[in-house]
């Protein structure tokens, strides 16, 4: 069996180094990695190891991507707090009695006149009411006070709705 030669898959090693790098940005320490293979990678560039400091500029960029992307923990700021917030629905489940809505907050404020732009957090809310029927790619506005997801379980193998929501990296629930 022939095997393919490196020139006919150019992007295959940054690829690996993008993927290697998102790799270690889920982790804890991502940003300490990012953070000494960009300092790394710059000192080899000024060194004149230009291939070395791009495949480590890879990594860091990679890491960096997936450790600002990736929540690990719910707003504390929103926690508790009764606001205007305006979010894009990326997902819409409708139910027996209400309408449970996945969002992707992006902008909050004391009323509709004074909403400034957030750093954007995943939360569901559930609306008791069909009067409305929303659809995923709608963009809302409503007043509401998050509170932390929290599965509280009474029996040992136990599946909740919060172990769902926590599995899905969504930290935050509306009612």
């Amino acid at each position: 069996m022939m095997k393919a030669p490196w020139s006919r898959m150019p992007l295959l090693l940054p690829a690996i180094l993008l993927v290697a790098g998102v790799v270690c940005g889920i982790n804890s320490w991502g940003i300490y990695f990012a953070s000494t293979t960009g300092i790394a990678a710059i000192a080899l560039f000024l060194s004149r190891f230009r291939i070395i400091a791009f495949s480590l500029m890879l990594c860091a960029v990679g890491t960096i991507n997936a450790y600002l992307r990736i929540e690990t923990e719910a707003p504390v700021e929103y926690i508790g707090v009764t606001n205007m917030y305006q979010a894009d629905i990326t997902q819409s489940r409708i139910g027996d009695t209400s309408q449970t809505l996945t969002l992707r907050v992006t902008h909050a404020g004391v009323d509709s006149a004074h909403m400034q732009a957030i750093k954007a957090f995943d939360a569901t809310i559930t609306v008791p009411s069909f009067d409305i029927e929303y659809e995923a790619m709608h963009t809302i506005r409503f007043v509401g006070q998050f509170s932390a997801t929290q599965s509280e379980h009474d029996l040992p193998d136990e599946i909740t709705a919060a172990d769902i929501q926590l599995k899905n990296r969504i930290f935050t629930h509306c009612v």
